[in-house]
């Protein structure tokens, strides 16, 4: 008897993107989307069939995401920004509901939201996301790893 295995596959046709990006910590943000942007272009998404929504911070995502979920007009919802710590409490609160806001969109909506919002410590940790790649665009590590864990959730989707 053989092992069933079920994962996604990693060549995307008709099926429409909306990335949810963030303006604050642009310079962080800007090299994500164009990243996520590349990856949904390599794997067959064409640009008609994304769309950016930009917000102003991490902390309105969840309600931003869950208004486009229940519009029904997009396969996957990837979600990005940068949170990063500082001096007082407010990076945990922040952080801490963007991760559970996230979540619950994806499971209250069935609609895949891909969680692309870094929470960081440290300048330090973005950088070495971005290994040694020109500015602007996202390490080959980063991009290798959403390839292979979240370009799958839009496969699950219309498996189960």
């Amino acid at each position: 008897m053989s092992i069933k295995t079920i994962e996604g596959a990693l060549t995307i046709s008709n099926a429409r993107f909306c990335i949810v990006v963030t303006r604050w910590n642009s310079f962080v943000v800007d090299s994500l989307e164009a990243g996520a942007i590349d990856t949904l272009r390599r794997h067959g998404v064409s640009e008609a069939d994304i769309t950016i929504v930009r917000l102003p911070g991490a902390f309105e995502m969840p309600l931003v995401l869950e208004k486009i979920a229940q519009k029904g007009e997009y396969d996957a919802i990837v979600a990005l920004g940068a949170v990063i710590r500082g001096a007082t409490p407010h990076f945990d609160h922040v952080a801490t509901a963007v991760s559970r806001g996230i979540a619950e969109v994806s499971l209250s909506s069935g609609v895949p939201v891909i969680n692309g919002v870094l929470t960081t410590d440290t300048l330090d940790f973005i950088d070495h996301r971005r290994d040694d790649m020109p500015p602007r665009v996202p390490s080959a590590s980063y991009a290798q790893e959403w390839e292979r864990s979240e370009g799958g959730s839009i496969w699950f989707k219309w498996q189960f």
